[in-house]
């Protein structure tokens, strides 16, 4: 019969475990109480403090690669090593270099001294009443410190499926954050535009250059083909606005009260559960301090 009842008072004793603790937490409830509301004001507080900022985002679809790609078939297969050596043998898929330069430091830094963006990257720094900033000359942000802010605000999405590519951005402003989206994409644009010009121009002299040192004709049907897709590809980086990004949806000035962050019920809300949390471990503390005493105190009887 023992060993029976010592089963069955050990199977009990998760039960008894958790009724006991349910007693605890309910004889300290007007602690847990203060803990939430004490939270639940710390997190509105917080929310209230908190400067607001807003996202701007802008819909984008890559152009498709053509004018310089078409009709290379041919000429890159009699005169592949050529056609590398002028840059045309690459991956036609300029997507993600023209996002890469998007996220690079040197396209994020042009854009930072471009529009004078280090005071708003860097608010607590700078004394907008007498604009210079608060510090010393030798602590004032750099290029590079607001590039590397800046990447905190600003993210690039890719979706695989249907092809969009989507530049979010946080700011503390909801005109500035449209228009500097906006913006981004327009530089990135021009910025690959100028880049596909300077090449195919410099193809073209090194193709025009290689035409006059050779006789053999296939080469010379080879090289002309070649210094016809550069010419087209030209044309097309002088005549398209949207050069690889065509912009679906532009970002928009979003209302002053749709704000991206804070969110104050998500605040409050967490206020309240980190509150409760920290009342529960106080409660449990106090719990295992007087188990102690107990102890102490029994050992100390006997």
């Amino acid at each position: 019969m023992m060993p029976d009842r010592l089963i069955v008072d050990k199977r009990s004793q998760p039960a008894s475990q958790a009724l006991d603790l349910f007693r605890l937490l309910w004889r300290s409830k007007y602690i847990l109480l203060t803990g939430a509301f004490l939270g639940f004001a710390i997190g509105a507080v917080a929310a209230w403090l908190t400067p607001p900022a807003y996202r701007a985002t802008v819909v984008m679809m890559p152009n498709a690669e053509t004018g310089f790609a078409d009709g290379l078939g041919s000429a890159l297969g009699q005169a592949g090593g050529l056609a590398a050596l002028v840059g045309l043998g690459r991956d036609g898929n300029r997507v993600d270099e023209a996002i890469a330069i998007l996220e690079s430091r040197k396209f994020t830094e042009s854009l930072i001294i471009e529009h004078q963006l280090l005071p708003k990257l860097f608010p607590k720094a700078w004394n907008s009443a007498a604009g210079e900033w608060r510090v010393s000359n030798s602590d004032q942000p750099k290029a590079f410190d607001g590039f590397v802010r800046f990447q905190k605000l600003q993210r690039v999405r890719r979706d695989n499926k249907s092809g969009l590519v989507r530049l979010e951005l946080i700011w503390p402003d909801a005109v500035e954050a449209a228009d500097l989206a906006n913006s981004m994409v327009a530089r990135l644009n021009d910025d690959m535009r100028e880049r596909d010009i300077a090449e195919a121009t410099r193809s073209v002299e090194l193709l025009n250059l290689e035409l006059s040192r050779t006789e053999v004709v296939a080469i010379q049907s080879s090289i002309q083909k070649l210094i016809e897709a550069n010419i087209r590809r030209r044309t097309l980086a002088n005549t398209r606005q949207d050069y690889v990004f065509r912009v679906i949806d532009p970002a928009v000035a979003i209302e002053s009260g749709h704000y991206f962050r804070p969110r104050p019920l998500l605040y409050v809300a967490a206020g309240g559960f980190s509150g409760l949390l920290l009342g529960a471990v106080f409660v449990a503390l106090m719990h295992f301090g007087r188990l102690v005493r107990r102890t102490e105190a029994a050992t100390g009887i006997s």
